[in-house]
């Protein structure tokens, strides 16, 4: 879980506030609009939603979802036109992006310069310490172990 939530009181909390707040204001200065006016000047300003949203992602999804979601995304980019139509990635476990291959004859060529690359363009996409490993595997194989841990 995110600890960017763990600060921010219940919505609940916030409201029961806001409002003894807004009365004790609305007394002071005699006005309810002038009390609203003062509560608006001192409120954080607006949050953009893409900020939001990404709060909510990481409370939702492990770090691995996290991962895998945004390689997936951009993962032609990341890989180039050739990798990308002969690899996909598929899923991640501790850190470790799995990559599929479309045949095992590609694996001695991935694990040489391009695994290096592809590294690189993961590390800039995501950060430097969310993906440690790359690891490829011919196709069919992440199924198969999925299967039998079932």
């Amino acid at each position: 879980m995110s600890d960017s939530f763990r600060h921010y009181p219940s919505p609940r909390k916030t409201l029961y506030r806001q409002r003894i707040l807004r009365d004790f204001l609305s007394c002071w200065y005699g006005d309810k609009n002038r009390a609203n006016a003062e509560m608006l000047r001192h409120l954080p300003g607006p949050v953009p939603l893409s900020e939001s949203l990404r709060r909510i992602e990481e409370q939702i999804f492990s770090p691995d979802d996290l991962l895998l979601n945004k390689v997936r995304d951009k993962w032609v980019e990341l890989a180039g036109d050739a990798v990308a139509r002969i690899s996909s990635p598929v899923g991640a476990k501790n850190g470790v992006l799995i990559i599929e291959v479309s045949h095992s004859a590609w694996l001695r060529e991935l694990r040489g310069p391009v695994r290096e690359m592809l590294k690189k363009n993961v590390d800039k996409l995501v950060g430097k310490d969310v993906c440690r490993d790359l690891n490829f595997v011919p196709a069919g194989r992440q199924r198969e172990s999925r299967n039998s841990n079932v």
